[in-house]
């Protein structure tokens, strides 16, 4: 280039200190810019501008201080993103596959298509600007998995809340209505509600087998002269073994639909039969599984 008096036109010297300072020229602009942006939006959409702003003004930090030494460290990262790559590479959990290899992955693939960007300072800039917007994708990610989750326990929790509060209800109509009824017996179900029970599937093979009077204890027998009392049933529909208060035992229970249940309490009761409206009485955990074992006569 043609020298006036020594010394470089006007025009040169422009041309020289662009090329030369240009890079830290367009970072401090994006930095202005992105500041004005985010300052704009302070009050309403502050952190929607932090999040799309934030890490190209953190890359943009970088050309602009032109700092040989954080050029170098920032730069030097590929390494490790490369090893992390390798040692998570198989791995089959969860924190391997959903934060690990993004990770590591991301970080190396940034790396590794910014490496033919010339400039040392604005490459540098670059990966450290599309490596904060990968963490705040995988941040924001995980923030969705967890609200996710939460939503899905407070439903469960919520659906628990209202089973609990339907059962109690029903225990409460049953009690208010007075379903005394009964369980199980030592062979087969016995007496369910009260009046007269016959054993048997069909009305050719039944027998008397018991009663439950209008107080709610429960006689085995055919007739009156061989009965003897094996229980009770309370007005609450809890089934009780024992001739006296003093040798009771619960040992189940029947609900207001007819449902009868082994066991001593919520914990470890089963299902074992049902009894339906016309006093018909079902053996079984379920209806696809139910037998007819006797009936009631309400009468």
């Amino acid at each position: 280039m043609s020298r006036i008096n020594g010394q470089l036109p006007a025009e040169g010297r422009v041309r020289g200190f662009l090329r030369e300072h240009g890079v830290r020229l367009v970072a401090g602009l994006v930095l202005l810019v992105g500041g004005i942006f985010i300052g704009l939006g302070a009050h309403s959409h502050l952190f929607l501008w932090l999040v799309l702003l934030g890490p190209l003004l953190v890359g943009a930090c970088v050309p602009l201080l032109s700092m040989r030494s954080l050029t170098d460290r920032i730069n030097g990262w590929g390494g490790f993103f490369s090893a992390g790559v390798d040692k998570v590479r198989g791995r089959e959990t969860k924190l391997a596959q959903y934060i690990q290899r993004p990770f590591y992955g991301g970080g190396s693939g940034i790396w590794r298509i910014s490496e033919p960007v010339p400039s040392q300072h604005l490459k540098a800039g670059l990966r450290l600007a599309a490596f904060a917007y990968l963490l705040a994708i995988m941040g924001f990610a995980l923030y969705v998995a967890v609200y996710v989750m939460l939503v899905i326990v407070a439903i469960f929790l919520v659906l628990l809340v209202i089973f609990w509060v339907a059962s109690n209800g029903e225990e409460e109509k049953s009690a208010t209505t007075g379903h005394s009824q009964l369980r199980e017996r030592d062979p087969d179900v016995m007496v369910p509600v009260k009046g007269a029970f016959y054993r048997g599937t069909n009305w050719f093979n039944e027998e008397l087998a018991g009663r439950v009077d209008a107080e709610g204890n429960i006689y085995k027998g055919t007739n009156w002269l061989n009965e003897e009392k094996i229980g009770r049933v309370d007005a609450d529909g809890n089934v009780y073994r024992g001739t006296n208060c003093l040798t009771e035992e619960k040992v189940g229970r029947i609900d207001g639909d007819g449902r009868l249940y082994k066991g001593s309490n919520w914990f470890t009761e089963e299902r074992v039969g049902r009894v339906e409206e016309d006093g018909t009485v079902q053996k079984g955990t379920h209806w696809l599984d139910e037998e007819k074992v006797g009936r009631v006569d309400k009468d």
